[in-house]
């Protein structure tokens, strides 16, 4: 094996791992959710048979109609975000591919490109390139931030099981994708009558996060957004990045201590 050889078969495996290794996480995330709702599926299949359906009450935003619903809505999320991922990635290899004088009917070089890109950073760039696609990735986070509080709220009061595996999901795939297998939770997550109407004593045991505890996170979120356009070209990108992404994950946790 020539000495180029080598260099080009140990340059493609770092990329290469990281690359697989990002798409296993999403496939074993999306596995560890879709197998809870599976579980709340065959509960809540239980909790209407005729000797219990007594003690449950639907409201008609959690009829079981809507079930499908949200799960449709999935579905298309999952779809569409590949679909624009996979075209990011064939416009980032075309554009690397262009100033690496690799030609249209080569080899498709994926471990150079990989190895030779920081796709995460390029993709932010595609997503604050302009005034108006900036706005619209605030308004992600800042649905995400809201939503981070209701699935903290609602999984402890549901038990939903994996809340941090939701948060985890939005992140590294699509938000949209995530807070809809998330509402299909709540769905299929109902409350009897017995846990609707607590006793004090129940209600006291039962711990909710100050109001300053939930905000604090949101304001670190909000601020950290805010300044993304202006430390894009700094070296704590990244870091100031991170901030937000990691900040979103306190409001489901308060309601686990």
């Amino acid at each position: 094996m020539s000495a180029d050889t080598s260099y080009y078969s140990t340059s493609n495996v770092r990329p290469i791992a990281i690359f697989t290794s990002y798409m296993l996480l999403c496939l074993c995330l999306t596995i560890l959710i879709l197998r809870a709702l599976f579980s709340k599926a065959t509960l809540k299949s239980s909790y209407l048979s005729p000797s219990k359906q007594q003690t449950h009450h639907f409201s008609p935003a959690r009829s079981p109609e809507f079930g499908p619903l949200f799960a449709a809505l999935a579905i298309i999320s999952l779809a569409t975000t590949w679909h624009y991922m996979l075209r990011f990635f064939s416009a980032s290899y075309h554009s690397w591919a262009s100033t690496n004088d690799v030609l249209p009917g080569d080899n498709m070089e994926l471990g150079l490109w990989l190895n030779d890109t920081s796709l995460f950073k390029e993709a932010w760039g595609t997503a604050v390139a302009t005034p108006a696609r900036f706005w619209w990735t605030q308004q992600i986070f800042f649905f995400t931030a809201g939503w981070s509080v209701v699935m903290g709220y609602e999984g402890h009061r549901r038990k939903i099981p994996h809340l941090w595996a939701f948060m985890l999901l939005g992140q590294v795939v699509a938000v949209s994708f995530a807070s809809n297998l998330f509402f299909l939770a709540v769905l299929l997550s109902p409350l009897r009558q017995a846990e609707k109407f607590t006793s004090d004593s129940r209600i006291r045991l039962t711990w909710t996060p100050p109001a300053v505890l939930l905000a604090a996170p949101l304001v670190i979120t909000f601020l950290s957004v805010a300044s993304i356009p202006y430390t894009f070209n700094s070296p704590n990108f990244l870091l100031m990045l991170s901030v937000p992404h990691i900040f979103l994950f306190i409001p489901p946790l308060l309601y686990r201590i």
